[in-house]
């Protein structure tokens, strides 16, 4: 597989074009684990019918029952812990049938509703899905937690906390929610998306440490009182869970647009979110009536670097500004070094867009 560049450019006042992000080709998913829950009440998560191949016995399933959960009668596994009010956690694990060592894992869950209340005391209802790589270290995770202003969603990799979507979800909702967290360990990305019918979110995309070179497990994780002191109305339901081995496109979100705008410049620019930005926000030049230029561009992100570079011969490039002004806002930056005039009347400028590298 071709090695995944990460550096997007965008060239003003004479520099051709974009260039592409250059994603694989899509083909076709295998899915290798995947769970429609038991329609029976009480079934405990490690009884939870799995369909794929060779897993054929309780301990190549779901290892640990997690107490508390029990299915819907329609097919959905209900997170209530009712009867078990208070905090506490429960954790079970699935160990994979092969360690993955390179290419793509996506982990894909399917919400089917929930209705949630913050606790009186104690931490929030919570629930972690999680690539392990060998007994304990997250490779990749996704997180559900509500909050006062709603459900969070957030996403975590290998020696980092969780980093949360700028907007939560409603407090409760009886629509399905689509998630998939995707994992390249050959080209070393991560990437979790809000898969929708006509467009996908990109909540969250990020670089692999060097240290994450295999996932072995998957690991659900419940914390926190989802009862809200006993109160059975409460509930996270989990749909569909699956996981599959080289998904149709590795990273949703990330495919080059019908515009031909590579799908990293877009979602750094927040273009795959329609109507969040407006037209004037893309990246551009401007005189300020004294002979010197602003370029102003849409940050549209807290988990990309933006680089503005400059030029006066489009062959030498220097750093003019790296992540000005603040995520989800207008940057702009004087180029107040580089002014216009009769000797110097061209000046070229780009935006640079980058995956930070992983501490």
């Amino acid at each position: 597989m071709p090695r995944l560049p990460r550096l997007i450019k965008l060239g003003l006042l004479g520099l051709p074009g974009l260039l592409a992000l250059c994603l694989p080709s899509l083909g076709r998913a295998a899915v290798h684990d995947s769970w429609n829950f038991n329609a029976t009440a009480n079934t405990t998560l490690n009884l939870a019918t799995n369909g794929a191949p060779g897993r054929t016995t309780a301990a190549a399933r779901w290892d640990v029952a997690i107490p508390g959960l029990a299915t819907t009668g329609t097919g959905a596994l209900r997170v209530r812990n009712n009867g078990l009010a208070g905090t506490g956690r429960r954790t079970s694990y699935l160990d994979f049938a092969f360690e993955q060592i390179t290419g793509t894992e996506s982990l894909r869950l399917r919400l089917a509703g929930w209705n949630l209340a913050l606790p009186a005391a104690g931490p929030p209802p919570r629930l972690d899905l999680a690539f392990i790589q060998g007994s304990a270290t997250v490779a990749a995770g996704l997180v559900l937690e509500h909050s006062a202003a709603g459900l969070r969603l957030g996403w975590l990799r290998a020696g980092s906390t969780t980093t949360w979507r700028t907007v939560n979800l409603a407090a409760s909702s009886n629509s399905t929610l689509d998630l998939r967290l995707s994992v390249n360990l050959t080209e070393r990305l991560l990437v979790l998306v809000i898969e929708g019918a006509s467009a996908n979110e990109v909540v969250g995309v990020a670089a692999l440490p060097a240290a994450i070179n295999r996932l072995t497990s998957l690991r659900l994780a419940v914390s926190g009182d989802f009862t809200a002191n006993g109160q059975s109305t409460r509930f996270l339901d989990l749909d569909q869970l699956s996981i599959e081995d080289g998904a149709v496109a590795d990273f949703p979100g990330l495919a080059i647009g019908t515009d031909g705008l590579s799908g990293l410049l877009r979602i750094a620019l927040g273009l795959e979110r329609p109507g969040a930005i407006a037209a004037d926000a893309m990246p551009r030049l401007v005189d300020n009536g004294s002979g010197t230029l602003v370029f102003h561009f849409q940050r549209a992100r807290s988990d990309l670097d933006y680089s503005v570079e400059v030029s006066r011969n489009l062959a030498t490039w220097e750093l003019a500004a790296l992540n000005p002004g603040q995520p989800e806002s207008l940057a702009s930056v004087s180029l107040v070094g580089y002014p216009i005039s009769e000797a110097t009347p061209r000046l070229f400028a780009r935006l640079r867009v980058a995956v930070p590298a992983a501490p």
